[in-house]
């Protein structure tokens, strides 16, 4: 299956409609997110979560346009991150023999329904 190309009909200037690209859409977060008060922490946690399924997304094929990504590539995401070892990106720890917890992947799920 090919992946859909996310592009306005007409640019955002013509229209002032924003972008629907995940990754577009993260700044605008965070900007959003800090006038609203939330924590460094927060905001950290769910840019964290953002990252991963646009990283997730591309790695995949699949198109980062909000208005693409259903419950068919949330599972996939879910079945990705069951199969993804603890620590595997972080800088500092080596990454372990055990998978991410059931906790952890749900702390991703909860960031992307607050993204969202």
């Amino acid at each position: 299956m090919a992946a859909k190309i996310c592009s306005p009909i007409s640019s955002p200037a013509e229209t002032g409609s924003p972008h629907t690209e995940l990754g577009n859409l993260l700044e605008s977060y965070i900007w959003c997110a800090r006038a609203e008060g939330k924590s460094p922490a927060t905001i950290e946690i769910r840019i964290t979560a953002v990252l991963a399924l646009i990283d997730f997304l591309r790695s995949s094929g699949l198109s980062t346009c909000v208005h693409d990504i259903g419950a068919y590539e949330l599972r996939r995401f879910i079945l990705h991150l069951q199969g993804v070892r603890a620590y595997q990106s972080h800088p500092f720890s080596r990454p372990r023999k055990r998978g991410l917890s059931g906790h952890t992947i749900n702390g991703y799920l909860r960031s992307l329904r607050a993204f969202w």
